[in-house]
């Protein structure tokens, strides 16, 4: 029994075996003869993207690619991030073509691999054709770069809740919300999209994003809809760059929402003053200098929201008086922003969440605080500058010049006038005076007008009287005797 069944096995071994060399051998002759026959060519019906290289020689092949890419260099590389997209002509793109490699991989059909492989590959070709590809390449630098060129264009960013005043109150506006690209993903897309599917139409490729979510909604700004404080100042007549630091200043401030008992710092929200955060060269105070320096009328900005807060009564936990008065506020009523050392901060000390709304609008920058207002509806809040000193400019010499003359004097630089002052806060009930309380002081620097005396003697001035008119004297001389000279 057991004898038999060896027998058995044996037999189906080697039926088996003979079927399968004789597979083998049929599949290796279908291969030979498909690639025998088209000698040194590629095999029939074997494609580079929409272009037939079939029958054509690698050279051949590689030209005719070559020509396919040239012809439909102006097909557009379509790049898709959530709703948006952009489109790139594939020559602008920078996506490298190896129409060599494309040809080497066409003639290679039925030639590489196992003989199993190369008799499939000869099959498909002779049933539905096979195409290689148009081996179009992108780096993954380079990749990355395109997407980075054209992100402005693909991604959306959140955008919180906002407050606006509408007929003296605040409405709130719904935000929305973004996307932003996954990079690593959306570069391993885009190149593998380019080598596989690139057959010489527009390729449009799905970037991967990731959801961004607004910081605050408007549910968390429900209840910020009443007028704490507001306070405007102009800015007409300033430089370009100061104008333009104004305007930067007030939209890194703009929308900020400050929790119960949460501190405030401008310089924390502005810095830092730098060309690449939106600052420009302009006229700032240094000493008694005036110096161009980036973010010069950040300190407009600063004390514009320092009036809103006051008006607020928000709890003021730091605030510098500049070194020279300013002409855009009243005495005392300046927040000056120096590099780090000095500051603007102010403690939330509402009992509720506020919202600081900040525009620039035909030169004119306002801030708003918006919150739920607590205070009884017949009080109201202002404050009054008290100037308690005047100090005129002196003099002071910088400079001598011998080519003046002596008690003569020009202005080189304009001076400051110092002060000393102090702001006062009044409070009235139905209209009237409840209470008046010192709410700080300020002392400014006087500055002297700087001045260039003239040193030139009066001896010196005569001597070179006396021998200009000698010299015009000898000289009227001389044209005489010409004259006459030429009379004779």
């Amino acid at each position: 029994m057991k004898k038999n069944m060896k027998k058995t096995i044996a037999a189906v071994v080697v039926i088996i075996a003979a079927v399968a060399g004789g597979a083998g051998f049929w599949m290796w002759h279908t291969v030979q003869a498909a690639v025998d026959a088209n000698a040194s060519r590629i095999i029939k019906n074997v494609r580079c993207g929409r272009t037939d290289v079939g029958g054509m020689t690698k050279t051949e092949a590689e030209k005719a690619v070559r020509a396919f890419v040239g012809k439909n260099e102006n097909k557009r590389l379509v790049l898709r991030a959530g709703h948006r997209k952009v489109s790139i002509p594939f020559k602008e793109a920078g996506i490298c073509f190896n129409e060599k490699k494309a040809a080497s991989a066409a003639y290679d059909v039925g030639r590489s691999g196992t003989v199993l492989s190369r008799f499939l590959a000869v099959r498909r070709a002779r049933t539905k054709g096979v195409d290689v590809g148009m081996k179009a390449s992108l780096s993954a630098k380079a990749a990355k770069k395109l997407i980075r060129t054209h992100e402005k264009g693909l991604i959306v960013h959140a955008r919180n809740a906002s407050v606006e005043e509408k007929d003296g109150k605040g409405v709130v506006k719904k935000g929305r919300k973004g996307h932003k690209i996954v990079y690593k993903a959306s570069v391993a897309a885009l190149r593998q999209a380019l080598a596989k599917k690139w057959d010489g139409r527009n390729l449009e490729v799905k970037l991967t994003v990731a959801a961004e979510n607004p910081a605050y909604t408007e549910d968390k700004l429900k209840d910020c809809t009443d007028i704490l404080g507001t306070y405007e100042t102009d800015y007409a007549g300033s430089v370009e760059g100061r104008c333009r630091n104004i305007v930067n200043g007030t939209r890194l401030i703009n929308g900020t929402v400050v929790e119960d008992g949460k501190l405030f710092s401008v310089y924390d929200h502005v810095a830092p003053f730098t060309a690449e955060n939106g600052y420009y060269p302009a006229p700032t105070i240094s000493g008694e200098k005036h110096i161009d320096d980036y973010g010069g009328g950040i300190c407009q900005v600063s004390t514009t929201l320092y009036n809103a807060v006051i008006r607020a009564e928000l709890k003021v936990k730091e605030r510098h008086n500049h070194s020279q008065a300013i002409g855009y506020v009243p005495l005392s009523a300046d927040a000056a922003i120096a590099g780090n050392t000095l500051d603007f901060k102010f403690e939330n000390t509402s009992g509720h969440r506020i919202y600081i709304k900040g525009r620039t609008r035909g030169q004119r920058v306002k801030f708003t605080i918006f919150g739920k207002d607590d205070r009884p509806d017949n009080r109201t809040v202002d404050f009054e500058s008290v100037t308690t000193s005047v100090t005129v400019p002196t003099e002071r010499v910088v400079e001598r010049n011998s080519a003046l003359p002596a008690g003569t004097k020009q202005i080189k630089e304009y001076g400051a006038t110092g002060y000393t002052a102090q702001l006062w806060k009044v409070v009235r009930v139905n209209g009237k005076v409840r209470k008046r309380t010192l709410f700080n002081h300020s002392a400014y620097q006087m500055v002297p007008t700087k001045v260039i005396e003239g040193t030139k003697k009066e001896k010196e001035e005569k001597k070179k009287t006396d021998k200009s008119k000698k010299d015009g004297e000898s000289r009227n001389k001389d044209k005489e005797n010409a004259a006459r000279q030429k009379e004779e």
